[in-house]
């Protein structure tokens, strides 16, 4: 994932890294993410839990520990559409961002009804 492109969208470094890793790794426990993102234990609960109150992470219980997962990446969408509504001049530039990848259209598409082929003969 383009690190860049995240951090335009208006997530800070950690957050955009963090996100990244939860895309990568699927579900992530804080512990693990701090390693992964060299970054305090207290931090990546600090980085994580803005992502679940942005919308793009959600929270879990494993046992006795927490553990995250990155939503839906639509709703990266959902958070770009947001933050650019309130900067509207300065990220202009991301409005439709990120475009959806083929197979989520293809799921959110209604499907035609099979064709059915005319009998010999018939008008």
């Amino acid at each position: 994932m383009d690190l860049k492109s995240l951090i335009a969208t208006g997530l800070t470094k950690p957050q955009a890294e963090a996100y990244a890793l939860l895309i990568e790794l699927g579900e992530v426990k804080p512990a693990i993410a701090a390693t992964r993102l060299k970054i305090t234990r207290t931090n990546a609960y600090k980085v994580l839990d803005k992502l679940v109150e942005l919308g793009l992470a959600s929270k879990g219980e494993e046992g006795k520990t927490l553990a995250y997962s990155a939503t839906n990446p639509i709703a990266l969408r959902h958070f770009v559409t947001e933050f650019t509504s309130a900067q509207p001049l300065r990220y202009a530039s991301l409005r439709g961002w990120p475009r959806p990848c083929r197979s989520w259209a293809a799921e959110a598409a209604p499907r035609p009804p099979p064709a059915v082929a005319a009998a010999p003969g018939a008008h």
